[in-house]
């Protein structure tokens, strides 16, 4: 890593985005392989309960067959889900690189990194001085980790609800506010669309909306007892 900090302040455009991605990368190698296990198992956890809440509140929780399907949707949904985060998709039971990824936490991680470690390079700082540096970026900070979890963890319950809402036949859904919500989530307040249907404005299938975001879905029996 010295050799590339050394090179960064006197390259080109380009050759100080190949070392800038090389010292990234090297900041971030790990076992991808264990991380996304460890994630896997806390959002099948949080999506079981999601969805054994919303059998409950659908009157069913007791059919043992449709909890079975409920628990297996959401460790269907952890399993994809824990990958994607990393960047990563399951194919023929093996992690490989996914395009598609959305809101993954390495190249989230990545980019908040980058001005960190070009600023520390143009400053000519010594490899002990950037790793202080780093240590107390909101990259790797306290904060940033709770947002982490709170987001991950409030989208898997509520995939769990979706997932137990579909068992049980529920035709609808109800996007709920939560306090001090910000204008997007507010435009969204007590729209109903189908199970199966995507909420507008980028709502997607449900919360949340953005990270932290407090939002919930509600189930809508029958979409012609709902008001919109």
């Amino acid at each position: 890593m010295e050799h590339g900090l050394r090179r960064l302040g006197k390259a080109d455009d380009a050759e100080r985005q190949k070392v800038l991605d090389e010292v990234l990368a090297a900041i971030q190698a790990g076992d991808v392989a264990a991380l996304v296990a460890d994630m896997q198992d806390l959002l099948a956890e949080v999506a079981r309960d999601g969805g054994a809440e919303a059998l409950v509140q659908v009157g069913i929780a007791s059919d043992a067959s449709i909890v079975e399907l409920v628990n297996q949707r959401a460790v269907d949904y952890a399993k994809d889900r824990a990958a994607e985060m990393v960047g990563m998709q399951w194919r023929g039971g093996e992690l490989v690189p996914n395009p598609n990824a959305e809101w993954r936490i390495d190249e989230a991680t990545r980019e908040l990194l980058r001005a960190d470690v070009t600023d520390a390079m143009d400053s000519g700082l010594s490899n002990s001085a950037l790793a202080d540096l780093l240590e107390q970026s909101y990259a790797f900070s306290p904060e940033r980790a709770e947002t982490i979890a709170r987001t991950e963890t409030a989208y898997a319950d509520v995939q769990g609800n979706l997932a137990g809402y579909t068992a049980a036949g529920v035709e609808g859904k109800q996007w709920v506010v939560g306090d001090g919500c910000c204008d997007e989530c507010e435009a969204l307040d007590g729209v109903v669309v189908a199970i199966d249907e995507d909420f507008p404005n980028d709502g997607g299938d449900g919360p949340p909306l953005h990270p932290n975001c407090r939002c919930d879905v509600i189930p809508v029996l029958s979409l012609d007892d709902s008001t919109e």
